[in-house]
């Protein structure tokens, strides 16, 4: 963790079933020095977009979200499954001149 004043960044590596995962998440701190805001940043995006596609059920469960957010989140799941057959498949056969 770093950060000064209000603001602070936490840095971590996962991963989703198989896919490596990097996040940031920036915190803003509230006039009661609790956290108020929370940015989470994901990369790769097949990464991103996978857990978009299973974080809204928990996250309506918990009552953070509500049930078109979730369901809205349940519709990046083919999206996630289309960039990873490509990253897994097509990327690694395309030569180096070809990807520019």
């Amino acid at each position: 963790m770093t950060g000064s004043g209000r603001d602070f960044v936490l840095h971590g590596t996962n991963t989703l079933k198989g896919l490596n995962l990097e996040e940031l998440q920036w915190l803003r701190l509230d006039d009661d020095g609790l956290i108020g805001q929370i940015t989470l940043y994901i990369r790769p995006a097949p990464a991103a977009i996978s857990l978009m596609g299973h974080i809204g059920i928990e996250l309506y469960r918990r009552g953070v979200l509500t049930r078109a957010a979730a369901a809205t989140s349940l519709a990046a799941r083919p999206l996630a499954a289309v960039l990873n057959l490509t990253e897994r498949y097509v990327m690694p056969r395309l030569s180096p001149r070809e990807r520019r």
